[in-house]
């Protein structure tokens, strides 16, 4: 299946080199795992991995954001045009 649930993102975490990034990610996700530690209390295993990891990637999505990619053309239309 493409791009379904299995397929893995990718973040910007170069920009956690950046000490104001690193900062507001911690905050943020200190936040978010302090009412985690609260909810967690009478959960299987497998419940409190599937929140703490919804807690990771949503600190990702907020704070760095996805990883973007520039697909350089590996061949030109006027090449393609001389080639044919």
């Amino acid at each position: 299946m493409i791009g379904g649930p299995s397929q893995r993102k990718c973040y910007k975490t170069a920009m956690l080199k950046d000490n104001w990034n690193q900062e507001e990610f911690k905050v943020i996700f200190s936040n978010k795992f302090q009412v985690l530690e609260e909810l967690l209390q009478e959960e299987t295993m497998e419940q409190k991995w599937q929140k703490v990891k919804v807690a990771v990637t949503s600190t990702y999505q907020e704070v760095l954001g996805p990883k973007s990619y520039f697909h350089k053309e590996w061949i030109s239309a006027e090449t393609l045009q001389n080639v044919t």
